[in-house]
């Protein structure tokens, strides 16, 4: 029976859906004309003779767009023998459709707290069971819709209000004082709370669960719906809001500021990475697993995230080996470099090759320097003058001059130290004469 009705697409580009189903709450979408009506008709009546199952049409209900003729309507009424409604309220314990007031929609979240705070009345709850009705009931009914939805604030804190008035219980139908704020009762325990949820973080941190579900399973329904209506040529990380979204893609991009602070990128062959774009601090290497075994890389994209530039250089003073701190500021440097070509209109390379070109300099770099070593100590050979310490009371002055006849100009500095040969005090100075005429410093 593949294929004998087409089912419906919320936009060009998105994979069409002909049906829902979850256990014996089930969704069936097809197009409203006498051909594909007959054709729901005839899969519904196969299914019965197959399974020895007969659906209950009493219990079901057909609901249809705005601009279907209503002729059509009636014709499909008759077929099916099914109630007709304007919407169907909820699916699966959700709303399947979004109102204009938010508040509204959610209200029955509210009213359900209520009522199992309602049905706990005539017994009595000791101050543990209180905390544990609270945590393990009241809290985890809007747990379900805050999966999907950005639940108001409003609503938020009508929740929370209802479980304020549960832990600190009522007297003679009044509430009782409360004697801390609700706010410090959701601080961990170990900080004097205790440990109730903030709902307002706790949807966030469950819509940011689905975003990642979404980054990390592409390949699903509603992956492939998103993705076809919202982001075609773009990740979800750099979706725009776009035009009439939809309230479940609103609350996902409100979610999306939680993964954006913990995401880091694993860098394969860099062709998915552009470096003019993403954060330095997003960019992990993969290829140097020692580095990324090391917990020092995620104590150094820390300090880079949430401090100065001067914590930055003391974070690796204390942390880093004099050899890392080359490599790192020599490949820091190399995307500095990139980037400021890619700003100016020149060619850039793919960050694999960046890296190499980075290895490549320091090496020159290393090379050079050791050069110098060897040259500084056949200098140092050469030279047999040594200083000699002064006496321990006393202060030494070391000075010098040169004078260049070219140019007229004569310079004469100085160093100050002491028995340890501790540098006290430095001077230099230069200026220009005239053959024959003296200059003095000072």
């Amino acid at each position: 029976m593949q294929g004998l009705f087409r089912g419906v697409k919320i936009a060009t580009g998105c994979p069409p859906v002909s049906h829902l189903f979850f256990a014996d709450d089930s969704l069936i979408f097809f197009r409203v004309s006498l051909e594909e009506s007959i054709r729901v008709k005839e899969c519904l009546t196969a299914y019965e003779r197959a399974l020895g199952q007969i659906v209950n049409f009493e219990k079901s209900t057909l609901s249809f767009s705005q601009n279907t003729n209503p002729n059509l309507i009636e014709m499909v009424k008759v077929l099916f023998s099914i109630l007709v409604v304007q919407r169907h309220n909820l699916y699966l314990g959700l709303p399947t459709i979004s109102l204009k007031s938010k508040r509204a929609q959610f209200r029955y979240l509210v009213e359900r707290v209520i009522r199992k705070i309602q049905g706990w009345e005539n017994k009595s709850f000791s101050t543990g069971a209180r905390e544990v009705m609270i945590k393990a009931v009241l809290q985890s009914i809007p747990t379900y819709a805050m999966q999907c939805f950005r639940i108001p604030s409003t609503v938020c804190e009508d929740i929370e209000r209802e479980c304020a008035n549960f832990w600190w219980g009522m007297e003679s139908g009044k509430r009782r004082m409360h004697w801390q704020t609700w706010d410090f009762l959701c601080k961990p325990k170990v900080r004097g709370g205790l440990g109730f949820r903030k709902l307002v973080e706790f949807n966030r941190a469950l819509l940011a669960k689905q975003l990642w579900r979404i980054i990390q399973n592409p390949e699903t329904l509603v992956s492939r719906i998103l993705k076809g209506g919202y982001f075609k040529h773009v990740t979800v990380m750099k979706a725009c809001l776009g035009s009439n979204p939809s309230y479940i893609w609103r609350s996902l991009l409100w979610s999306r500021q939680i993964l954006e602070e913990g995401l880091i990128w694993r860098i394969g062959n860099g062709k998915s990475i552009d470096i003019c774009s993403e954060s330095p601090c997003s960019v992990l290497l993969q290829d140097n697993k020692e580095m990324v075994e090391d917990n020092r890389v995620f104590g150094l994209l820390k300090a880079v995230k949430n401090s100065n530039t001067l914590d930055v250089c003391l974070w690796m003073k204390n942390h880093l080996s004099k050899r890392e701190f080359e490599e790192f500021a020599m490949q820091t440097w190399a995307c500095w470099k990139e980037k400021q070509k890619y700003i100016h209109g020149d060619r850039t390379k793919y960050i694999i090759d960046n890296i190499s070109w980075g290895h490549a300099m320091l090496q020159k770099f290393r090379g050079a320097k050791n050069m110098g070593k060897f040259n500084a100590i056949e200098t140092r050979n050469k030279s047999e003058a040594v200083w000699i310490a002064p006496d321990f009371d006393k202060l030494k002055l070391n000075v010098d001059a040169s004078v260049n006849k070219n140019l007229n100009k004569a310079t004469v500095g100085g160093v100050l130290r002491d028995y340890q040969g501790r540098l006290l005090m430095a001077f230099c100075g230069g200026n220009r004469f005239r053959l024959g005429s003296a200059s003095s410093y000072g």
